[in-house]
């Protein structure tokens, strides 16, 4: 099975604080033409020639300046996802709610993968 692939990419710049951070929130949304969201749930797949098994965790994956910056885990549904689905078309998203918990300005780079396809298989794919 061949699949095409695309990278949603987020940036937020965190402003300090001198009593407990900043939090921003938002919402990274698959194209319509790559609507599957890859990142909605623990998802595998195999580079081929290569061999080379990577796997997706759970939620949005980032980059941060500093580890201070967290997501926060105890909001309930703040970094939850949907796959979203092709009839009808529902594009699929993946939210994330973090913070900054120091006095400084921080910068975080957030992004998904997502798919065209939406027969493949949970757990487990190939892309060419």
């Amino acid at each position: 099975m061949s699949i095409n692939a695309a990278v949603v990419c987020g940036f937020a710049t965190f402003n300090g604080s001198i009593f407990k951070g900043s939090g921003q929130s938002g919402r990274l949304v698959c194209p319509a033409r790559f609507a599957r969201n890859l990142n909605w749930t623990k998802f595998k797949f195999t580079i081929p020639k290569i061999g080379l098994p990577l796997t997706f965790g759970s939620g949005t994956e980032y980059a941060r300046s500093s580890v201070h910056v967290r997501f926060n885990q105890f909001k309930p549904g703040a970094n939850t996802g949907e796959q979203g689905s092709d009839q009808p078309l529902r594009q699929g998203f993946q939210k994330w709610d973090a913070t900054n918990w120091t006095p400084y300005t921080q910068h975080m780079y957030q992004w998904i993968w997502c798919t065209d396809n939406f027969s493949a298989p949970d757990g487990h794919l190939t892309i060419n």
